[in-house]
């Protein structure tokens, strides 16, 4: 583990690398070394996180598929706050790969390497200070997977079922913050807002 930064985006924030090997993981803690995070350990030490510390959790592209949507689940799941909404980014080689699976199966950003460094903390930082929206449905609680075209409408659609639309802003040093949170129920296009906060304080 590095000594941790201080100072705000991707230094006052910590890495977490998910790989299937040791090599791999190294691989992916190198990357947020150069990147510039703040803080860089292999997801079995993530649980230091601190309460107000924002972690990015990096997936390599080798973890098979099913095994990467069972991380992607249980993450989504944690009883900690700034975990569940977390950005959980998909490293991959470049190559002819089908980047829509991947953002459909939940990850917040596919990112391809070799890229260049400005590029890649530019990619980082725009999971930081913007209002990102998840839904949260039966079975996925995740950003939302119609933000890219292509792909199979149908999978992607959200429309047609209940579900909760859920605006929230990942601040360094202070976690992650709901901003509204909206009831969409099955077959109405109207959405009646449940919760609202705007407060730039974590929820737990």
């Amino acid at each position: 583990m590095t000594a941790e930064a201080t100072g705000t985006g991707l230094s006052s924030c910590i890495a977490v690398a998910i790989a299937h090997d040791q090599r791999g993981s190294r691989s992916l803690l190198s990357l947020g070394q150069r990147i510039g995070f703040g803080t860089v350990v292999d997801h079995s030490d993530y649980s230091q996180i601190e309460p107000l510390q924002l972690p990015f959790f990096l997936m390599h592209y080798a973890i098979s598929d099913p095994a990467k949507a069972q991380l992607l689940h249980a993450l989504r799941r944690s009883p900690q706050f700034n975990v569940r909404f977390a950005p959980i980014i998909l490293i991959m080689p470049d190559g002819p790969l089908d980047l829509v699976h991947y953002i459909e199966m939940g990850f917040d950003d596919v990112i391809c390497l070799p890229e260049k460094a400005p590029i890649l903390t530019a990619r980082f930082n725009n999971q930081l200070g913007q209002e990102k929206l998840f839904i949260e449905a039966e079975g996925y609680l995740g950003p939302d997977r119609r933000r890219m075209a292509g792909g199979d409408a149908a999978n992607r659609r959200t429309a047609d079922t209940t579900h909760t639309r859920i605006i929230i802003v990942r601040q360094p040093g202070r976690g992650v913050s709901v901003l509204k949170r909206q009831l969409v129920l099955r077959g109405r296009s109207d959405a009646a807002p449940t919760h609202e906060r705007a407060s730039s304080q974590s929820v737990r």
